[in-house]
């Protein structure tokens, strides 16, 4: 019985551990480059965008225009959806990925509707 009960726990234990580190850490765009590797959450606006609608690809630059931005999320929708539709310069977008340092430019990959969204304010 007391098997039984300590495999439970230990079950119920991992379980929450990997669903809290599941969960994106809400940053600042400031400390982007921290953060290479992790699944991340921010506010920012958009300084530059550029639209391929042949690959339905879109790239949104923060924190500056490109070459000097402090991260490119790129949009890819193979299902037509256009998820970069409505979002212009200046706008503020909350996204949701994770970072990696491409050829020394860290970049966000957001493929899902749910991963990006207008913020009303940076925080």
């Amino acid at each position: 019985m007391k098997h039984l009960l300590l495999l439970a726990s230990f079950v119920i234990l991992l379980t929450y551990k990997v669903s809290a580190q599941s969960k994106p850490i809400h940053i600042r765009l400031e400390d982007i480059a921290k953060h290479v590797g992790d699944s991340v959450s921010l506010c920012a606006n958009i300084s530059e965008r550029e639209i391929n609608h042949s690959t339905n690809t879109a790239i949104f630059y923060l924190g500056a225009k490109s070459p000097n931005d402090l991260l490119a999320v790129i949009i890819q929708d193979s299902n037509g959806r256009h998820l970069w539709f409505g979002y212009i310069e200046n706008t503020i977008i909350h996204v949701e990925g994770r970072i990696e340092r491409i050829n020394g430019k860290l970049e966000m990959l957001v493929t899902e509707q749910n991963k990006i969204g207008l913020c009303s304010e940076i925080h």
